[in-house]
């Protein structure tokens, strides 16, 4: 459902408790254009969870291939392999190696391992963001040891924190997250990412390479499976 109105809400209950007594609810508003703005700086600065593109892991993992693997023998099938095409699959093999490179590269490539950091607070604190902004009360909302949790907000009309850090993790997660994306009208972010997407050797659309070292051919190697 997408809301025309700020101060309308929807509920929202974990779909396998849906329809059981006392199933937990929280109620969820979608807020302004400006709203979401101060959301999106809030994440993008102070708290340093902008949204990561496929092109930028992509393009960090190319130029950490082509610092530390120069000289490998693997290195053309390397750069073949992190220059999939979106919807390209690749063999086993070449995933089994892809992995490996790309934990690799979190460990000695700095400018990958921050973007994979960044993605990590994104995936962290989208939720927390969200619902602290944009839920308006909740009911039959318990913690771990099942006492019910009291709604509360703060002084500017938000989730308190006394309240939030009593919210157990699955529900704080899926709550929140649904509560992002009513602020999109509804449709999942595209970031909010799998770690596959950081720490595997596919990424879903090409970047700029850099340059091949001493004119070796970036035509494609290694094995591929047709999609």
């Amino acid at each position: 459902m997408i809301l025309t109105t700020t101060t309308g809400t929807v509920p929202f209950t974990p779909p396998w408790l849906e329809g059981t007594p006392n199933a937990p609810k929280f109620h969820l508003r979608a807020g302004s254009t400006i709203e979401r703005g101060q959301m999106t700086a809030e994440l993008d600065g102070p708290l340093r969870a902008a949204k990561v593109w496929s092109h930028q892991l992509q393009e960090a993992q190319l130029q950490g291939i082509e610092k530390l693997y120069a000289d490998d023998p693997e290195y053309d099938r390397l750069v073949a392999i992190f220059s999939a095409e979106a919807g390209e699959t690749l063999s086993e093999e070449d995933t089994a190696l892809a992995e490996a490179v790309g934990e690799l590269l979190v460990q000695h490539w700095p400018p990958y391992a921050d973007l994979v950091a960044q993605m990590q607070r994104r995936r962290t604190l989208v939720p927390i963001v969200a619902l602290t902004r944009y839920c308006t009360g909740w009911e039959n909302v318990r913690d771990e040891q099942g006492d019910l949790i009291p709604f509360a907000a703060d002084k500017n009309g938000m989730v308190a924190d006394s309240a939030l850090r009593r919210l157990q993790d699955l529900d704080l997660q899926l709550a929140g997250t649904r509560a992002f994306t009513m602020q999109f009208g509804g449709g999942e972010e595209k970031n909010s990412e799998r770690p596959s997407s950081s720490e595997g050797g596919r990424k879903t659309s090409r970047a700029a390479s850099p340059r091949a070292k001493g004119g070796r051919s970036r035509a494609r190697a290694g094995k591929k499976t047709p999609a």
